[in-house]
């Protein structure tokens, strides 16, 4: 696939292409994922001519393994909680969910403790 070499970060659809173009994919493809009829509306996303709604938002964060944060305000450290909820659906051994909310929990227990004897 040919990449572009000038992608505008500071805007939607340029952030947009280039998660697209990091994932290898095409606006086809892209656009099949969403359910759309044909890539039209990504080039319109992609070129700034067209608004994304909040829900195709997350949508295109989901397919492209990014956050909101990053698409719509170019943020690329995106929210602890969407981080969070983004690997939590990498994971797919039950032994490992287990193991990831154990070490949460002695996390929190851990921060409380901290904050008990600071105070």
């Amino acid at each position: 696939m040919r990449k572009s070499k000038n992608i505008d970060l500071t805007t939607v659809g340029g952030r947009i292409k280039f998660l697209r173009e990091q994932a290898d994919m095409t606006q086809d493809e892209l656009a099949e994922e969403l359910g759309l009829n044909d890539r039209s509306s990504i080039s319109s996303y992609e070129t700034n001519r067209r608004d994304i709604s909040a829900f195709q938002a997350v949508c295109i964060a989901k397919i492209l393994n990014s956050t909101t944060d990053y698409i719509l305000l170019g943020d690329e450290r995106g929210s602890f909680e969407e981080e969070l909820m983004r690997l939590a659906g990498k994971v797919r051994t039950h032994a490992v969910k287990n193991m990831i909310l154990k070490q949460v929990r002695d996390a929190i227990e851990m921060e409380e403790l901290l904050i008990k004897n600071t105070h």
